[in-house]
């Protein structure tokens, strides 16, 4: 049996800061020992290449166009970096939504 049953549409969307980026936690902490979100990007956005700390990230793309570094990927895409591992910019010509795994308390190091 399931200890945890969520409708994703119930859960607060909070904003990246960077225009038409928004996460929705699903389970876990970003301060914690690790967590599931739901990230939507608004067609045209964008998140900087970068970098995390501690965190392994896992990414699977469930709709729209999701653009890593330059090419393009569909649903059902999937990603892996462990942490340290610069990745980025993502993009996205229409709009996308991924989920993605954090294996560790999340931060965010811009790379260039």
């Amino acid at each position: 049996m399931f200890t945890k049953i969520l409708d994703a549409a119930t859960v607060e969307k909070v904003e990246l800061g960077f225009a038409g980026v928004s996460m929705q936690l699903l389970t876990g902490s970003a301060n914690g020992n690790g967590m599931y979100a739901m990230t939507t990007m608004a067609a045209g956005s964008t998140v900087p290449a970068h970098c995390h700390t501690a965190a392994d990230e896992f990414v699977y793309v469930l709709s729209g166009d999701f653009v890593e570094d330059g090419t393009s990927y569909g649903p059902g895409s999937v990603f892996y970096g462990v942490a340290g591992t610069a990745h980025g910019p993502h993009t996205t010509k229409t709009g996308c939504v991924i989920l993605t795994h954090f294996s560790a308390p999340l931060d965010f190091i811009p790379v260039s």
